[in-house]
């Protein structure tokens, strides 16, 4: 149980740092939040299932692709 909890706490904390880059903090507030008052759980299963990955942005931000385009 102590290392279910373990492994529920660093996805809490990788979700939150992931979505502390993007430019709508919405979904950092929700993520900080729900942890924050112990409902960690519920919200990583949110944010696994319709929470952005924040690759696009990163992209779109930096002004470079953030992988090279495939050649044919």
């Amino acid at each position: 149980m102590a290392g279910g909890a373990i492994g529920q706490f660093v996805s809490w904390i990788g979700a939150v740092l992931n979505t502390a880059t993007l430019e709508d903090n919405i979904w950092f507030a929700v993520l900080l939040l729900l942890g924050l008052f112990s409902f960690g759980s519920i919200a990583v299963i949110i944010y696994v299932i319709a929470g952005p990955d924040g690759t696009e942005t990163a992209r779109f931000r930096s002004g470079v692709p953030a992988r090279p385009a495939p050649t044919a």
